[in-house]
């Protein structure tokens, strides 16, 4: 019995990682600023919703969602046509901050069942540790 793997969308990466990363495995992309962390993920997703039916969700502790939304664009990626298609949600949690961790994996667990999101992106787990 092989491990279903799911494509990531990445040019070159797909036939590295044996077509894609194993179904429900976590990732943790690590990296300094302005590696592409947040546009490896980006595109992880955009991949998922067009191409694989798989709705996506993205949790943003680094920009807030006009920020996301804009930058995105510069790579083709129309995430706001997503969301208005209820295929993709972006949590803003540059601006929801006051909120406490509970509260925040409920929310995020909300989303995800709500559209039935098959990939979920956290960016970046150093910017959730220091807002907690």
């Amino acid at each position: 019995m092989s491990l279903k793997r799911i494509p990531t969308g990445i040019n070159g990466l797909d036939p590295i990682v044996d077509g894609g990363f194993p179904k429900g495995s976590l990732i943790l992309l690590a990296g300094n600023p302005g590696t592409g962390k947040t546009i490896f993920s980006a595109q992880f997703l955009y991949h998922g919703v067009t191409e694989h039916g798989e709705n996506g969700v993205y949790v943003s502790f680094a920009e807030s969602r006009e920020t996301f939304f804009s930058n995105m664009l510069d790579f083709g990626f129309e995430f706001e046509k997503l969301e208005e298609k209820g295929k993709f949600r972006l949590l803003d949690m540059v601006t929801m901050r006051e909120e406490g961790v509970s509260s925040l994996l409920e929310m995020i667990l909300s989303e995800v069942r709500s559209i039935k999101a098959g990939r979920l992106v956290i960016d970046s787990f150093s910017a959730m540790a220091q807002a907690f």
